[in-house]
């Protein structure tokens, strides 16, 4: 099979994804890190909360059904799903909108006590703006949770990361060599957790929860 009929056939196949095996990807891979994040961020009725990457609304479950809560995605469609979830949970506070990650400036800097984002930073195109955008709309005290994959620091798995990441992005659009420096460089930021999710010795994806220092 040419390299470009089988790209295609890859691309229309992630693009067809379902939910069924999107919710097995996230049970293996994020939902451990997940749970981590939301147990740290300690969210309440009271918490006005911004999920980054919204997707098709299937976090919406674990947070408290009275929260203030925007959730945003580039995909329309996977808004319209997010919309529907909430409505079926009665998070009668829950807003959503089609907007870029990496322009979130219809929203206030400082307006959120805390941001939450799942596996986006892997799939942006830019994704120290898109950080910076979360950081900026996150108040002075709030606190920030990404998951994703980095790039390891040395040996064997920082070169399956290299050798992987060309094919990896170019067929999926998933970076695998985005620099954990993009959050823990940052002077503004007080590193609260930082925790690994592996699958044997390679990590798959981390967790890093934050909190805005000013």
């Amino acid at each position: 099979m040419p390299i470009y009929t089988f790209r295609r056939k890859l691309r229309e196949l992630t693009q067809t994804f379902n939910v069924y095996h999107y919710q097995q990807y996230m049970s293996l891979i994020v939902a451990p890190t997940r749970k981590r994040a939301f147990d740290e961020l300690k969210l309440t009725n009271e918490t006005k909360l911004l999920e980054v990457g919204v997707g098709n609304g299937s976090s919406l479950e674990f947070f408290p059904a009275g929260i203030q809560i925007t959730g945003i995605d580039f995909s329309a469609t996977l808004i319209e799903q997010a919309r529907i979830r909430a409505k079926e949970l009665q998070m009668s506070r829950a807003r959503f909108y089609v907007m870029n990650a990496q322009n979130l400036r219809p929203l206030e800097s400082n307006s959120f006590d805390a941001v939450v984002s799942l596996s986006l930073l892997s799939v942006v195109p830019e994704p120290e703006k898109a950080f910076s955008e979360m950081v900026r709309v996150c108040r002075p005290g709030g606190k920030i949770a990404v998951t994703s994959h980095f790039l390891h620091k040395s040996g064997w798995r920082k070169s399956v990361d290299q050798i992987l990441s060309p094919a990896v992005e170019s067929i999926l659009g998933y970076h695998v060599t985005l620099p954990e420096e993009l959050i823990v460089a940052r002077k503004d930021l007080r590193v609260l957790v930082r925790e690994d999710r592996r699958i044997g010795p390679y990590v798959m994806n981390s967790v890093f929860v934050v909190e805005k220092l000013n």
